[in-house]
């Protein structure tokens, strides 16, 4: 079985992954976390996508595999979409992104009023951002699978998804946290799972 290595999203810690690396490990999967990627993930995702490329060889090396796994949180899924179509793909199992606004977040319009001056991350999450629409021309060379919540107000499961990618959309409460939230899900996890292994 391929390790998988979780990547956590905008304004997060690696130490907010830890109840989806919890649920995964006791379903028998080999799990790590990104140790960081910058101050809150506030960076630009190629940048972070950079940092995702070394914590993937880390775990390469500390395993001995050719391939991993990776779970994407949110924009976690942005970043790791970007470095699979940027020269990961060889390295990659499959990729389950879980909450990723891959068509951007209708709430990030708002952040960036506030957040835009200090982070090249959240301008790159309003839809119709260049990033985005080269992220939805690229081709996929191995599974990607979006996870997503109905009821979600950050990131809203038709926003989720993009040609070529399976989609799993489980139930959720209707509410500003939903997003926040869906790493202590455990239909969310069970939806990773399938994610990952291929039975969704």
């Amino acid at each position: 079985m391929r390790p998988t290595l979780l990547v956590h999203g905008y304004l997060a810690t690696p130490g907010l992954m830890h109840p989806m690396r919890r649920a995964l490990r006791q379903r028998g999967r080999d799990v790590y976390l990104v140790p960081e990627l910058g101050p809150l993930v506030l960076g630009d995702v190629r940048r972070h996508a950079e940092e995702l490329d070394r914590a993937v060889e880390r775990v390469r090396a500390v395993t001995g595999v050719d391939t991993v796994d990776v779970v994407g949180a949110s924009q976690g899924g942005l970043i790791a979409l970007w470095w699979a179509t940027h020269g990961g793909w060889s390295r990659l199992g499959r990729l389950v992104a879980v909450g990723t606004p891959f068509r951007g977040s209708p709430a990030a319009r708002f952040g960036r009023v506030v957040l835009g001056p200090v982070s090249e991350g959240i301008r790159q999450l309003v839809p119709g951002d260049p990033l985005l629409e080269e992220l939805a021309r690229q081709p996929f060379e191995r599974p990607v699978v979006s996870v997503s919540m109905r009821g979600d107000l950050v990131c809203p499961p038709d926003a989720c998804v993009l040609p070529g990618m399976q989609s799993i959309v489980v139930d959720g409460s209707f509410g500003p946290l939903t997003h926040q939230l869906l790493m202590l899900d455990r239909r969310a996890a069970d939806a990773v799972l399938a994610g990952l292994e291929g039975t969704c």
